[in-house]
């Protein structure tokens, strides 16, 4: 998945962060990267920047990450920018990670793991302010 032609691209430490057409915030993780505070931080007021400070859902691709601390799933959880959550995961270390983030932070948004993008975004559109 990339933005598409066009699309205003924010890139972190850590992830490249888009709008779509439908107004899902996409954020994928970089292969390999590794998230803390920091990151989460920067990750946090790129999306807030890019809508505008509106809640839109979210898609975090990580289905290559490395890791993320406990600091940065704790921020996370906390960040009230977004309307939903999907977890887009493939591999079992994207899954413990995941698993992770939902089971020991309890967000204060709707949080959900998915194996197909094409799932995760038809969830996530029910979020959409209408």
């Amino acid at each position: 998945m990339e933005p598409p032609k066009g699309a205003k691209v924010v890139t972190t430490n850590v992830a490249k962060i888009w709008i779509t057409d439908e107004n899902i915030v996409i954020r994928k993780s970089y292969p390999g990267s590794v998230t803390s505070l920091d990151n989460a931080v920067e990750n946090v007021e790129a999306t807030a920047k890019l809508s505008n400070h509106t809640r839109l859902p979210l898609l975090v691709d990580m289905r290559k990450i490395k890791g993320i601390s406990g600091e940065a799933r704790n921020y996370y959880t906390k960040a009230d920018n977004i309307s939903a959550l999907a977890l887009w995961v493939d591999s079992p270390l994207s899954m413990l990670i995941g698993n992770f983030f939902i089971g020991l932070n309890k967000t204060i948004i709707p949080t959900k793991i998915f194996t197909k993008e094409s799932n995760a975004m038809k969830w996530l559109k029910k979020f959409l302010e209408k």
